[in-house]
């Protein structure tokens, strides 16, 4: 037979085996609810007996727990209604938390309890239309036992009364709360009615009023039409609970009859087997609820969508490697040449530097080009054979002036004076030399105005030509690294929303290896057909296929979505050299001067 020790022990030892399979599944974003409702389980493994105080507005829910804590927490004035079921716990530090829907929770000072229960300000109302619950947290040690609820009223102000079914999974014990002066109404009924379909009979707080024949009536009343909806009558009064409070006069405690109610609190926080069986139960209906999430998931999205785009990636993994490698070396080519364009016009200050990058760099020509270059070249041709003119005549014309210098002046004029010299033909030589030279000469004032006449329009097209070329091997190599990086990117969203279900997949080994093992080794208060059921469920979850057939290792896309795609970053890495040719730098700098002709 087990002992008080031993149901005092088992919770907390079950509530760490739930949490590893709630820590285990935290991170799965499709599965908000489930998580959301095992999380409570554990909480309510983990926390004291929660019980459960419902019934109309003004029945004296409030004043009761105020009274069973010993001080006035829940301050209401008269008209004010609870705006979010409130949960009562112990604490160490006195604080309040506040539960959003959207998930987020905040703590306040214990002070502003109103500001989110009760109040009617603007700011309150719109606060508080986003609560889901608020736990109030208090140092008292009945409080140690006993985790207290103050709901909504079961009279809302449409008129329809509701109690949350998921709220009624979570406590241990529920008291109707009624008062002789308020009517029990058809919508209160309906609720109390729909707690007896649930096999849940609630316990009855009749908070009588100062009138003791209409408290009378009224006891009769209730035992007569409603004694099959609930277990046992308790009867407190709240007036002198409120007095007792203000006062600390015993006299009000005991004429509040509170003693009844507090003994039947601590029963309940003593009966730990109970619990255990009623968060088993609820365990097993959240494997339930489990079973058939996770049996649709690999149904839908986004987990069928995952498995398809990786189970296609697996099966044309050679093909895209080999598609990866080319576009790695078109990626490549482009920056070579782009490397290239970038330096196309590093050292040109001179017309033939100019030329000799032209025919390095063929993507720089076009026809406006291409004309400038034959002119151009006809140019430097044309200062070429100046060049060569100017040297034949300067070396003729040195030897004759030589020879000349070498005699004397009777010797020069007998030579001159004889007509059949030779001293003739090499004067009348150097003559002719000269005449060539000079041709060649004006030729070059002509082939270069043909070169700077144009050079403004050549200047731009070249300018131009070198924009394009830089800006199609950038715009290319960019395309195929955003290509590339678009389908990592595609693939990495797979891989990423097939890591989320690798938490569920922990889960279920989990479940089967830690926490079945639990229940079926544990002397449990549950029938062998129910653990029977529970180890169905959860053999059935574990047999799902979360994984797709392992594709996520198979495919081995984990190690391709980590590499590194390298951004088309050519304009830092290799600075555009500019064309700075001015027109001065087209004439050549060293055509040599007119020299003198050679006379007698």
């Amino acid at each position: 037979m087990p002992t008080q020790q031993f149901w005092d022990e088992i919770l907390p030892e079950l509530a760490d085996k739930l949490d590893q399979v709630s820590q285990t599944i935290a991170t799965n974003t499709y599965i908000g609810e489930t998580k959301r409702q095992l999380r409570k389980i554990i909480d309510d493994a983990r926390s004291e007996t929660l019980i459960l105080f419902i019934g109309n507005r003004e029945t004296g829910k409030s004043t009761i727990i105020n009274g069973l804590v010993g001080r006035e927490v829940i301050a209401r004035n008269r008209g004010e209604f609870a705006t979010a079921n409130t949960f009562i716990r112990y604490g160490d530090k006195e604080q309040v938390t506040a539960y959003f829907y959207d998930d987020v929770e905040e703590t306040f000072a214990l002070d502003r309890l109103p500001l989110l229960t009760s109040s009617e300000s603007y700011t309150s109302k719109l606060l508080q239309s986003h609560i889901d619950y608020i736990n109030v947290y208090l140092h008292e040690p009945m409080l140690k036992q006993m985790t207290l609820i103050d709901t909504l009223s079961l009279q809302e102000e449409e008129g329809t009364a509701f109690l949350s079914p998921a709220l009624l999974n979570r406590v241990d014990e529920i008291f109707w709360v009624l008062r002789p002066d308020k009517a029990i109404d058809a919508e209160e009924l309906r609720v109390i009615e729909h707690l007896r379909e649930r096999e849940v009979r609630p316990y009855c707080i009749i908070n009588e009023i100062a009138d003791q024949q209409q408290n009378a009536a009224f006891v009769t009343m209730v035992k007569e039409q409603y004694g099959h909806l609930f277990d046992e009558v308790i009867y407190v009064a709240a007036l002198e609970i409120e007095s007792y409070l203000t006062t600390k006069d015993l006299v009000h405690w005991e004429a509040s009859r509170f003693d009844s109610l507090v003994a039947k609190l601590e029963q309940f926080a003593r009966d730990k087997e109970a619990r255990t069986r009623r968060i088993l139960l609820r365990f097993i209906e959240w494997l339930e609820r489990f079973e058939i999430e996770t049996s649709l998931l690999p149904k839908r999205e986004p987990l069928c969508t995952a498995v398809e785009e990786l189970t296609h990636y697996e099966s044309n993994v050679m093909l895209t490697t080999a598609q990866h490698q080319q576009s790695i070396a078109a990626i490549a080519t482009h920056e070579a040449a782009y490397a290239h364009a970038a330096g196309a016009f590093d050292g040109v200050n001179t017309l033939y530097q100019l030329l000799q990058a032209l025919e390095d760099a063929t993507y720089l020509t076009d026809e406006v080009v291409i004309e400038f270059t034959m002119k151009a070249e006809a140019y430097l041709q044309t200062v070429g054979a100046y060049r060569k003119a100017h040297l034949a005549y300067e070396q003729h014309a040195q030897q004759v002036t030589t020879n000349l210098n070498a005699m004397s002046q009777e010797q020069r004029e007998a030579l001159l004076a004889d007509e059949a010299a030779t001293i003739h033909q090499d004067i009348a030589y150097a003559h002719e030399l000269f005449d060539k030279m000079m041709v060649s000469y004006t030729a070059i004032a002509e082939a270069e105005q043909h070169v700077t006449s144009r050079w403004d329009a050549v200047e731009q097209r070249l300018q131009d030509n070198h924009t394009k070329e830089l800006s199609y091997h950038l715009k290319t190599a960019t395309h195929l690294i955003q290509t590339r990086q678009k389908e990592l990117a595609a693939l990495k969203l797979s891989v990423i929303k097939m890591d989320e279900f690798t938490c569920l997949i922990e889960a279920q080994g989990m479940l089967r290896d830690v926490v079945w093992r639990y229940i079926k080794n544990t002397e449990l208060p549950l029938s062998t057909k129910e653990k029977a059921y529970t180890d169905e469920l959860i053999q059935n979850i574990s047999r799902v296929d979360l994984s797709g057939n392992g594709i996520l290792t198979r495919s081995g896309a984990v190690n391709v979505v980590n590499q590194r795609v390298e951004d088309a970053t050519f304009a830092t890495r290799y600075p555009v050299v500019t064309l700075q040719l001015e027109e001065n730098g087209l004439k050549s700098a060293d055509i040599p001067p007119l020299p003198k002709k050679v006379t007698v």
